[in-house]
């Protein structure tokens, strides 16, 4: 089973490219996967959390990526790990909605949702900022409130899409990897995603997004 651990007590050597710790764990240094486990192992749980709303089954599937990663990653050719992990975490979520039958939705509420500190903040942590009136807590929370509802309804590849780029700080070339599309493709979802917030969204979702 793979831990998720303390990971903001853990010191990890960034010194050691992800080639390089996968060519060690290949060697059979029992500690190389572990410290790859580390590095992406926060940002792959938020997005997992986002993905599924849910924290027990970001849990399960925590684990079910990370343990394909370790069978597969013998197979990994390329140079940047983290697309190559999100793809294997979308297929796992994808998979898991297929056999439970139910519409996944996003939650950009939650504490484990928050990557860079500043895009997700929880209900709590915004009331209890004494730099903001309570009328902008209240405008900052309605506002919230609207991109979550607007992201429901959005068509799965949009969401995901938009959810990777704007959320997860993915290029359109490793979105294009994650989601084995060309980058074309990731354009266009893109702009259909923004232009179907702007319809759903109030004002046109300006300053919301």
């Amino acid at each position: 089973m793979f831990v998720k651990g303390e990971w903001t007590e853990l010191t990890i050597n960034m010194e050691h490219s992800d080639r390089n710790l996968i060519e060690s764990h290949l060697s059979g240094n029992g500690d190389a996967f572990e410290t790859l486990i580390r590095r992406h192992g926060p940002a792959v749980y938020g997005y997992l959390v986002k993905m599924v709303k849910d924290t027990n089954k970001a849990d399960d599937l925590f684990q079910e990526t990370f343990r394909r990663a370790f069978e597969k990653v013998g197979d990994f050719r390329g140079t940047e790990l983290r697309p190559w992990i999100y793809a294997i975490a979308t297929n796992a979520a994808m998979n898991s909605f297929r056999k439970e039958k139910v519409t996944h939705t996003l939650s950009l509420n939650s504490q484990a949702d928050c990557t860079d500190g500043k895009h997700c903040l929880s209900a709590d942590q915004i009331a209890s900022s004494s730099e903001l009136e309570p009328s902008a807590i209240a405008l900052a929370e309605e506002r919230r409130r609207d991109v979550r509802q607007a992201l429901m309804r959005l068509p799965e590849q949009q969401r995901i899409t938009l959810v990777l780029n704007y959320y997860e700080k993915l290029s359109y070339k490793q979105i294009a990897e994650t989601l084995n599309c060309s980058i074309g493709t990731v354009k266009t979802t893109m702009f259909r995603a923004l232009k179907r917030l702007a319809v759903l969204l109030p004002d046109g979702g300006e300053g919301q997004i």
